[in-house]
């Protein structure tokens, strides 16, 4: 044998005994870390609820605490404070495939009784794990412990350590906000044939994931929620998910049935951003849907409290605007809602010049027009211990808007608009608008010169 065969065989040999090595004290500190989960402790008694899919799990366009998950975890504290544990696995760009092959990881990380799984509008468009789509009965190495070489714990470091790149590499493609989040804005590829999924391709990739996530949940005694989408033009992507929760009795949250009537009585754009994406209204509306959901599954106890969480209708009509008197020097106005809460008045002016007619919208820092408050710099209220608040306010004269937007004196009053918004409140999401208060022309004319000529 050459020096340079015992050589190679030195270091095969030194190689094998160091990964023998590694995996021996991997496996003796799973023996003292086998009550973590990834960074912290697995309190005792504590339930964990697991919200995985994307962007609209994650929460984008709201703030972290503004999730579905997060006001769940806010409705559970209420009534049993410290007992539960929700966490949002959502994340912008996700789709089945990619929630099927994490999942046996994350539910053996975190140990939940509850898998809420909210996922498939990505599949029209995104081919991350697309090999899964040929797998009937496993996930291989990329989504599953398994057997054989998938027990050991040097290959599940090394997996995780690929799934960290991968997840790194994802998020540096996002915006960083100020709260370590991210403000999603994934491009979604050209539209071309390439890009184009069937009907049939898109059930099949979603019945498909859906199943083996079935039975991954059933595998560790986790009981599965599934959601559709509130859309009603995502009908393609919903029926597979509707079919299979026929198909396999597992319980379904229909957003896409509960909002289409809360679209219709409230609005669209009340609930949902123009990229149907839900506002922060409608992710409190989610999360009582879910809270429901968890209290018919026997998840949690029967009690009243549970159900004192408000429904969207009776948030959506707690802050009320209304006029003190007729006078319009100033104009007065009085809010109503919840006491405590943080809520910011909103200004519309329509105005109408020969060129035509204008709409200055929406005005929420109304001093940069001159539109000063009789009483305070500003218009942001806390609503007193009985949920009131009041606003003076002066027209601004139409010399000084007709200065501001170089019109001349050819500025005429066609209308304005007051509206409030909460800001923040103990128990409501932020978001929530209260009724809108018009002083049209003929109004203003009327007042004569002391309203804002």
């Amino acid at each position: 044998m050459t020096r340079l065969s015992v050589r190679l065989l030195l270091i095969g040999v030194g190689g094998v005994l160091g990964l023998l090595a590694g995996e021996l004290l991997l496996q003796a500190l799973s023996l003292f870390t086998s009550e973590r989960t990834g960074e912290e402790m697995v309190r005792k008694g504590e339930r964990r609820i697991l919200c995985i899919g994307d962007s609209n799990t994650y929460g984008v366009h709201v703030e972290a605490q503004d999730s579905y998950p997060a006001q769940l975890q806010r409705m559970l504290e209420r009534v049993e404070p410290g007992r539960h544990r929700v966490i949002n696995l959502g994340w912008p760009g996700r789709n089945s495939a990619e929630a099927r092959a994490f999942l046996r990881e994350q539910i053996r990380r975190f140990r939940p009784e509850v898998c809420i799984v909210w996922i498939g509008i990505n599949d029209t468009w995104s081919r991350a794990k697309a090999a899964l789509w040929e797998r009937k009965d496993e996930e291989g190495l990329e989504g599953a412990d398994g057997a054989g070489w998938g027990r050991l714990r040097m290959m599940r470091l090394v997996r995780l350590l690929v799934q960290r790149v991968e997840q790194s590499t994802a998020f540096d493609a996002l915006s960083a906000e100020g709260d370590g989040r991210a403000a999603f804005d994934r491009e979604v590829p050209p539209l071309d044939e390439s890009n184009l999924v069937t009907n049939d391709e898109l059930r099949h990739r979603i019945m498909l994931d859906l199943e083996r996530i079935l039975a991954i949940c059933r595998e560790h005694g986790v009981r599965l929620v599934l959601c559709d989408y509130p859309i009603p033009g995502f009908k393609k992507i919903n029926r597979p998910i509707q079919e299979f929760s026929a198909k396999t009795e597992v319980p379904l949250i229909d957003l896409e049935a509960w909002f289409l009537p809360l679209f219709e009585q409230l609005g669209f754009d009340r609930l949902m951003y123009k990229d149907a994406h839900p506002r922060t209204i409608g992710y409190h509306e989610i999360a009582r849907l879910v809270l429901q959901q968890l209290i018919d599954l026997g998840h949690l106890a029967a009690d009243p409290r549970w159900r004192a969480v408000d429904r969207i209708e009776a948030l959506m009509s707690c802050l009320r605007i209304e006029r003190s008197d007729s006078s319009l020097d100033p104009v007065r106005l009085r809010l109503s809602g919840p006491p405590g809460a943080k809520v910011v008045l909103t200004l519309w002016m329509s105005l109408r010049s020969r060129t035509g007619d204008m709409k200055i919208s929406p005005i929420r820092e109304p001093e940069q027009l001159g539109l000063a408050p009789a009483s305070s710099g500003s218009y942001a209220r806390i609503l007193d211990a009985s949920g009131t608040a009041s606003f003076e306010l002066r027209l601004p004269p139409l010399r000084r808007l007709s200065n501001f937007l170089d019109k001349g004196d050819d500025l005429r009053w066609k209308a304005i608009s007051f509206l409030a918004e909460l800001q923040a409140g103990a128990d409501f999401p932020a978001g929530i608008e209260s009724n809108t208060i018009t002083i049209d022309r003929a109004e203003i004319e009327r007042a004569g010169p002391a309203a804002g000529r």
